[in-house]
């Protein structure tokens, strides 16, 4: 009898468990696309970019994106305006500065740890993004 009861209980279809990112790099991976590609973008565009559509909100495939932008673009990192049928996202100048201190949170723009020819690069690219943002203000 106990067994049919949890049966009854269970969900028919479950809901894979995704564990949440508390370290910012999606959020930053997400925000650095906006700041690499300036204008206005749709979730289809978002989740082709290979750094973005490699991350583990991408295994949810396009939805998964679509609600991980609305939730940006209610936190204000991100302006929000529909177009037809779809939404197009840009970075507003709180979501430059969230980018700029997740940067600084995950040790992405200290020099000291670019060891490799590539890694230089990367953080040579990253701060010209740093300079171009923090010249909009």
């Amino acid at each position: 009898m106990e067994a049919d009861q949890h049966e009854e209980h269970s969900r028919r279809y479950p809901i894979p468990r995704v564990k949440p990112d508390r370290s910012g790099r999606i959020a930053a991976e997400t925000l650095n696309f906006f700041a690499i590609h300036p204008g206005p973008h749709t979730a289809r565009e978002v989740l082709k970019d290979p750094a973005v559509g490699s991350r583990p909100l991408a295994d949810r495939g396009e939805k998964g994106i679509r609600m991980n932008l609305l939730h940006y673009a209610r936190q204000g990192l991100l302006s929000r305006e529909r177009t037809g049928r779809e939404y197009r996202y840009e970075l507003t100048k709180s979501g430059g500065k969230r980018l700029i201190y997740l940067w600084d949170r995950l040790g992405l723009t200290d020099p000291s740890r670019a060891t490799t020819l590539e890694a230089r690069e990367e953080m040579k690219r990253r701060l010209m993004i740093v300079d171009s943002l923090l010249e909009e203000r």
